[in-house]
């Protein structure tokens, strides 16, 4: 048997160990098969939900995670563009950034209900 870790918020499977090591909890106990399926599935990454294994795609995890990264860039970067505007007192460029930020916190929103 090996013993599979997860993220117990997500249910993100982690690493995994063998079944004569001690590892913290939250953990699976998975077949060598069981196991060897995951760990090769390259196409997929595998989530522990509702007591069971769930495969999702992985390129649309990824590009779900990149935008999310994007966007909190960008609302840094606003942030500090909104910054300069206040300390001159423009308030043209304030309203701007604050409607872009509005429009990509609704976007990440959206990107992270349900998580």
């Amino acid at each position: 048997m090996i013993k599979r870790r997860y993220d117990s918020t997500t249910g993100r499977l982690g690493a995994a160990y063998p079944d004569s090591m001690t590892v913290p909890e939250p953990y699976l106990l998975l077949t060598a098969a069981e196991n060897d399926s995951i760990s090769t599935d390259t196409e997929n990454i595998y989530f522990y939900l509702n007591n069971q294994l769930v495969k999702k795609d992985r390129a649309a995890i990824e590009a779900k995670e990149k935008r999310i990264a994007e966007i909190k860039t960008e609302l840094d970067n606003l942030d500090l563009k909104s910054i300069r505007a206040i300390r001159s007192g423009d308030t043209e460029y304030i309203n701007q950034y604050e409607n872009e930020a509005v429009t990509l916190r609704a976007e990440l929103a959206e990107l992270t209900e349900g998580e």
